[in-house]
This record gives C-alpha cells, structure tokens and sequence, in this order.
C-alpha cells in the first residue's frame, strides 16, 4: 500500500517540485535479487530511497519498535518491510530476508543501522549482519548514497536537490569481512564522486 502511494504520489511531486535525480539505478539486476545497502540521515530516506526507481519494489528492514502500533504495523507489513530485533541475533529476520532474496526480490537496509547525525561524519561504521545475509541467498550487494533528503520538506527552498547515487554491485561469494570493506570503500567513493556533482567540492558534509 506504502509502495504504491510513495511511487505513483510521492515520486512525481518530488520530480516536479525538487531537482531530484537518480545515478546509475540500471545496476539493479530485474531478474535476481540483490540486497541495497545505503546510507542513513534523514527520518524521510525509505521515503526518497523507494521514489528513486521507477517501479521497483524495495523491501526494507526496520527495528521492530516501529511496530508496536498497530496501525503503523499493518502498513509496515503491507508494504514488505521486515522487523528485526537488534538485540542479538534474530534469526526469523535473517530466513524471511534470505526468502525474499532467493526469489527475486530486492531488500534496502541502512547499513550503518542509525542515523548519521553528525554531518562531519560521511558514513558511520557498517553493521556486518547485511554480508551474512547476501552470502547465504548468493546475490549481489548494491551500496546506495543519498543527498539532500534532509532539504526535503524546506519549503522556502525551491528546487531543492536531491540525489541518489548507487555503485557497482559487490560479489557476497567471497568472505564476509572483504563483503563489508568493499561495501564501505565503495560508499565513501560513491560520496565523494557525488560530492563534486551535488556540492562541487569533496569535503566532508
């Protein structure tokens, strides 16, 4: 339902109103699944994340304390997002995860597990949970940056701009450490390449 909404609502509002633009999005396999990992700043990004690809269904996860409301469950749930526990290992997370990936279906995670606050910081540390659970379904892992969703609801900014950039799609047939150091390298370069495009200089947010 969320899906829908974001994609036939919310993504030409925000194409009309804001200078938003999506880089590279045709390294998503059709076909396969493949498991996005992306940066995280902004209460908004599942938002922006699910407008910037034109009819493709991202399955996200999210803790599972935003599922204690009824409401704000059914919706979570009708719309492919998965809970996770993050107190220890959940397992039912990682089955239902590795499910959807062997059949088709590609899931965004936000891998540094929290919001980025500190705009000195371009990327926090990566949780490795998301190297497991590419391994054990055999698909690629896709790293995703995002600028500016942040400007999202600054009304008295017009056009603001907004990007989504991703990378080249990382082999998880290799050890689980190398999953995540090429995860993390790819990001960082992936923000400083999109630095000079969004802000027209490499320094730090």
């Amino acid at each position: 339902m969320m899906y829908f909404l974001v994609q036939y609502i919310l993504r030409p509002i925000l194409l009309i109103t804001n200078n938003f633009k999506t880089f590279n999005a045709d390294v998503i396999p059709k076909k396969t699944g493949a498991l996005i990992v992306c940066n995280h700043r902004d209460n908004f990004d599942p938002f922006v994340a699910t407008s910037s690809v034109y009819n493709k269904h991202f399955h996200f996860i999210a803790k599972k304390e935003l599922f204690k409301n009824p409401i704000i469950a059914f919706i979570l749930y009708t719309s492919g997002v998965i809970p996770v526990d993050r107190e220890g290992v959940d397992k039912r997370m990682i089955y239902k995860s590795v499910e959807l990936l062997k059949n088709g279906k590609t899931i965004l995670v936000f891998g540094e597990g929290t919001r980025n606050k500190d705009q000195k910081l371009d990327l926090l540390p990566l949780k490795n949970g998301f190297s497991f659970i590419a391994a054990k379904a055999k698909v690629p892992v896709i790293p995703m940056y995002m600028f500016g969703v942040n400007n999202m609801c600054k009304i008295w900014l017009p056009r603001k701009k907004i990007r989504v950039y991703f990378g080249k799609p990382i082999s998880s047939e290799q050890p689980l450490k190398k999953i995540v150091e090429q995860t993390k390298d790819s990001l960082i370069e992936i923000c400083k390449q999109g630095k000079e495009e969004y802000y027209g200089y490499k320094e730090s947010l």
